[in-house]
């Protein structure tokens, strides 16, 4: 019979031992889902839970584990939310086989392994140790704990566990405790008073355990100590202790060096998930104490109260004049300071005249428990100094923080000096945010703009209805204004444009997943006028979806989409670059359509087909290019057209505001065959393009017509001798794919004779085409013995394509522009080839992984007819350890002869600094463009940020200073003390 392992452990609870077990092993593999379970073996480990449940199951024992648990065995590390493991003994050994569940992690020094859940198999030769608050011998089998577990465990090694043994766990598993208490000290007298009563006087080493009929712990101790009793005996007092005493003992005076340590009991068992602790564990420091074990009270002077925030592991510390005790958790303090530091002098701390402080349960999963508080004559410091004065105020410490959630001071030249900072908007009145919700606000000041207010609100939440079908959602209100006074510099080649009055933006964003595969977005945003977003959120008007109103949603079954879009502007300007160079804007009222990916017909035929009907209509833009934008003429005394800010890529056959009805139908019939090695996919399409109005004012009907060929194949070469150690090479597979695609279209009309409203719908026409290239991969092994992986360490792909027609510049409203489209690159596009750029190019783009923390990236574009490099670009990546990586690179633009240089990085100087920043170089005007160097400094309870940075095409420089305390939330106080507290 089969010895069970755990009771070897005698020194150890059957939890410690078994949880012991799982963290032993330095080295090991997590399966998940159904992946092998490798086994591994190890010699000790340290396991760490809050309740820790045991039993006997079989011919072995059971250890469930709620957590978090970490399990720590040399240089490895497993964590989850939960665990159970399965302990047995096999010829002498120990095994285990471990369910991780819950934010599973397996992190060896080599790799780190992550999931939802994963099962581990280990063995264990020596000791074990675990470390948990709460260690039952109960079976918790039918927990959702174990359930989940030994699904996993059936799942990936196809075992069932056998059936439990021992008792099942009651609904409330852990005995109610005795009320009790116990002292010591060196010496102990005895002395009537006034009352009847008798009090003891202890001196030297006294110490007092007082536990409550709930559990709680409180102990004291000081260097001397005088106890109140009801007894009216001297001779009752040889055998005061246990429950006798805690019933005749009112109260305790201590003084010198006197501390009070409190611990709250477990109420409920967590195997479900339940929360039961509602109270953090304190400490307090003291000259002197007094207190009442009846009431829980108590009265310190020169007092230091010490608890931890148990969520974030935060420490909260009270020092004051004076402090009293009103109930465990309960505190209110005179002269007082309130910090979540540990050091004499905090980074970020709270003063006042008095403050009450009280522990409690947020009910709200999402921020745990927390330390309340509310304060008179309220001061924020930041390292002994004083920068926030409030009459009144009430806050927490929890895992929302502070309601300041940042504050930034930073200088520029186009804003002046500003002061900038955001806001919790619950916390700022004292309350919670609701689950799923956050909501923010903004104060600002620029000395050359003005004052400026803002507000961020985001909220995410979902449902199941009765079907069982999930829902989903999540959005995001922004909204941001400002009393501006100052002057819009749009660059060294822009003009400036003055502002006076009240300027802002607002954005709704909008996304929600219902059940039967449909999803929908909706936003809706505004902006004042036609530089504010450029101005004033630059990366938005860069990269940014234009500020309109639009709504989209689409069902997706399978290979059939079905959509609706609508979309009209809401302001008569465009408001990202990307639109600057068309100056309109495109109304969808609204356009529908429906779609089949890849359906199979018959043994071999796949078809596509791209369906879309609707209303358009062109809105073009009131701004002046160089009123309104800043543009300059290109001959300031002559009376022509302002020169545009770049070639249009839509709308360059005509723009007007007519309304039209517009139908686009593309089908495509593929049949792919192969011939020995050889793949080719001869193909068809069919297209129909409809308008109700066109830029000769008729309408317009455009049937294309194509057909084409793909061809490709893959040749392999292996050479096992090839060994480099300097280039990490380990053997070389050559993998090479050449590949052909031949494309022949005729088309109805021309496409100069159709509006443009998009490229991919509208801006096709007839051509011939045909596009060669070969991909080319060199593959090695990497990786450790025995978990070497095919690593792709070279890529080159090169392709040449070749048009029957060039495409030449374009025309805008019968003028103009000052730049062409020859020197540019051509683009040919393999799905749909009609929506091609005809520009005869050579393309090349290379990959090589040099190491798995080095790569250099190139690419290169050659536009034959003009026998000229279209672009290229060339980029050296880097990370060396967990505290640098850098990136270098050079991009070249022919057309406008630039070659731009970026050279970025970031450095972690320990756990306390980081380095990060970049710069710009133009080595076509041989000066730097942009610099931008940032460092931050991580305090106790601040980090500290400082950014310099110039931009020379913006012609913006300046600095930023921010601060982020952690911890503690305060604000203004909008309830009654007594509302608080039940009392005045």
């Amino acid at each position: 019979m089969a010895v069970s392992p755990l009771k070897s452990l005698r020194r150890l609870p059957l939890s410690l031992a078994a949880a012991a077990v799982l963290a032993a092993t330095p080295a090991f593999t997590a399966a998940q889902e159904t992946d092998a379970v490798v086994q591994t073996t190890a010699d000790n480990l340290r396991v760490e839970g809050t309740t820790a449940y045991t039993w006997p199951e079989g011919s072995g024992d059971v250890l469930l584990l709620e957590g978090p648990v970490t399990i720590t065995a040399g240089d490895a590390v497993l964590t989850s939310d939960a665990a159970t493991i399965w302990l047995d003994t096999v010829d002498g050994a120990v095994t285990a086989q471990v369910a991780l569940l819950g934010n599973a992690a397996a992190k060896t020094p080599q790799a780190t392994r992550r999931g939802g859940q994963l099962l581990v198999r280990l063995n264990v030769r020596q000791g074990v140790r675990l470390v948990a608050e709460d260690r039952l011998m109960i079976n918790a089998d039918q927990s959702v704990i174990y359930t989940a577990a030994a699904n996993l465990r059936q799942a990936v090694t196809g075992e069932t566990p056998p059936v439990a043994e021992g008792p099942r766990r009651p609904a409330r598993p852990r005995p109610v405790a005795r009320e009790s208490f116990s002292f010591n000290a060196e010496s102990i007298e005895t002395r009537p008073t006034e009352d009847g009563g008798t009090a003891l006087i202890l001196s030297d080493g006294v110490f007092m355990l007082r536990t409550a009929p709930n559990g709680d712990i409180t102990e004291l101790q000081g260097e001397r100590a005088v106890l109140y009793t009801t007894l009216a005996d001297l001779t009752e007092m040889a055998d005061l202790q246990g429950e006798e005493a805690a019933n005749a003992i009112e109260s305790a005076y201590l003084e010198g060096d006197v501390r009070v340590r409190f611990t709250p009991a477990a109420v409920q068992p967590r195997v479900n998930r339940r929360v039961d602790r509602t109270l953090a564990e304190q400490s307090l420091e003291a000259e002197r104490v007094f207190y009442d074990f009846k009431s829980d009270k108590a009265v310190l002077t020169e007092a230091v109260l010490r608890t931890i925030e148990p969520r974030l592991n935060l420490p909260v510390t009270v020092r004051a004049e004076t402090l009293r005790q009103l109930s465990n958790g309960e505190f209110e303090a005179e002269r007082a300071e309130l910090s979540t530091s540990r050091f004499a002098v905090p980074d970020y701390s709270i003063n006042a005249s008095k403050i009450y402080v009280r522990t409690e349960s947020t009910g709200n999963p999402e921020l745990g428990d927390r330390t309340r508080f509310r304060a008179d004559n309220l001061t924020v410091r930041a390292f002994g100094k004083p920068f926030i004065y409030l009459p009144r105020a009430g806050g927490s410490v929890d895992e929302r923080n502070s309601p300041l959630e940042q504050i930034a001071l930073e200088g520029s030249d186009n804003f002046g000096f500003g002061i900038l900072t955001r806001w919790g908007v619950f916390e700022t009145f004292g309350g919670d945010p609701p689950p799923g919700v956050d909501a923010s606000y903004r104060l600002d000041y620029f000395t050359e703009r003005g004052p400026a207010v803002g507000f961020d609100f985001s909220y995410q939440g979902g449902s199941i209805n009765t079907a069982g079908d999930p829902t989903s959602f999540e959005g995001d209100i922004t909204a941001y204004g400002v009393f501006d006074e100052g002057v819009d510099d749009l660059g060294s080649s822009r003009g400036k444009i003055e502002q006076d009055g009240f300027r802002g933006l607002a954005l709704l964003e909008h996304q929600h997943y219902f059940a039967s595969d449909w999803q929908g977005q909706l936003r809706i945003g505004v902006s004042s006028d036609e530089t504010f977003i450029e101005e004033w959120y630059e990366r938005t008007w860069r990269d940014g979806l234009p500020t309109n109103a639009s709504f989209y949603a689409k069902r997706q079954r399978g290979t059939e989409a079905l959509t609706v879009l609508a979309e009209t502007p809401t302001t008569d300007f465009v408001t990202t670059s990307g639109q600057i160079q068309e100056n309109f804007d495109v109304i969808r009222a609204p356009e529908v359509g429906y779609f089949r990916t890849a359906d199979a017909i018959g043994d071999r035929a796949t078809f596509f087909s791209e369906n879309r009907i609707g209303g358009v209509q062109f809105e073009p833009s009131e701004a002046d290019l160089v009123t309104d934008l800043g543009f300059s003429r290109s001959d300031p005394d002559a009376d022509i057209d302002p020169r545009f800010p770049g070639v249009p890529g839509q709308g360059f056959t005509g723009v007007d505001d007519n309304y039209a009805g517009r139908l686009d139908f593309r089908q495509q019939f593929d049949l792919p065959l192969a011939a020995g090695p050889v793949k080719f996919v001869p193909y068809i399409v069919g297209r129909l393009t409809a308008y109700s109005d066109s830029p000769n004012d008729d309408n317009l009907f455009r049937f294309l017509g194509a057909a084409g060929v793909r061809l490709s194949m893959s040749l392999v070469k292996t050479d096992n001798t090839a060994r480099s150690e300097f280039l990490d090479i380990n053997r070389i597979r050559h993998i090479v794919e050449p590949h052909l695609h031949v494309f022949g279209s005729l088309a109805s009309e021309d496409r100069e004779d159709a509006p443009i409203y998009d490229t991919e719908t509208d801006d096709y026409q007839a051509l011939n085409a045909l596009s060669v290239g070969v991909r080319q991969r060199w593959q090695t092994k990497r990786g450790a013995p025995g978990r070497e992986r095919n690593v792709d360490f070279l890529v080159l792909n090169t392709s040449v394509d070749f048009f029957d027609e060039e495409e030449d510049y374009r025309e805008v409203d019968s003028v103009l522009t000052n730049l062409t489209t020859d020197g540019f690159r051509g683009a040919f596009f393999e799905t749909r080839p009609e929506n091609s750029i005809p520009r005869d190019t050579f393309n090349a783009d290379l990959l090589w992984r040099v190491s798995d923390t080095t790569v250099i990236l190139a690419d290169a574009s050659h536009n034959i007819e003009e026998g000229a490099l279209a672009t290229g670009a060339i980029g050296f990546a880097a990370q060396r350890g967990q505290r640098l990586s850098y990136f270098v690179g050079v991009r070249y633009i022919g057309e406008i002869n630039t070659a731009i240089s970026t050279i970025y990085g970031t450095y972690a100087l320990g756990d306390k600094y980081t380095l990060d920043g970049g710069i710009t170089i133009d080595f076509s005007e041989g000066e730097s463009r942009t610099i931008d160097i940032g460092i931050n400094r991580n305090l106790d309870r601040l980090v500290i940020g400082f950014r310099a940075f110039f931009d020379e095409v913006d012609d913006e420089g300046g600095f930023r200073f921010t601060l982020f305390p952690k911890g503690i939330g305060y604000g203004i106080d909008t309830l009654d003390l007594q509302n608080a507290t039940g009392r005045r």
